[in-house]
């Protein structure tokens, strides 16, 4: 991980117009737009920043943001724990979503040897299908 001056970080929130306590703590909280087929469209999302390098994957920089506070949707069934931001509106998306596309269940997506699968299993304790 790049420690970066303070002057970087000050470049960093003048480019990419990020909040500086957003780009202090490594993350943001994003809404998602067509850069995948497995996240839900026009979500709320936690991502890491990733040109501050603070965590090593989004699932980290998750579990920092709901140590800050942040709450995440848990209770909807097939929809990825820990991911999505716990807002009305977003729960109304993803279940709409969810009901329209079966396909962005997390069952349907993660395959059981993929990046980052143990350690969701291990927080989540996910009991799979297979």
């Amino acid at each position: 991980m790049k420690n970066f001056t303070e002057k970087e970080i000050q470049e960093l929130i003048k480019d990419y117009g990020w909040s500086e306590k957003d780009t202090r703590k490594g993350y943001s909280i994003f809404v998602i737009c067509g850069i995948s087929t497995s996240v839900i469209e026009g979500a709320l999302m936690v991502e890491a920043i990733g040109d501050i390098g603070k965590f090593e994957s989004d699932f980290e920089a998750c579990r920092q943001a709901e140590k800050d506070g942040v709450k995440f949707i848990n209770d909807i069934d097939g929809l990825e724990k820990g991911c999505y931001v716990d807002t009305k509106e977003n729960r109304e998306r993803c279940i709409k979503a969810l009901e329209l596309n079966p396909n962005l269940r997390i069952e349907n997506q993660i395959q059981e040897h993929a990046d980052g699968w143990e350690e969701y299993k291990e927080h989540f304790g996910y009991k799979n299908a297979w």
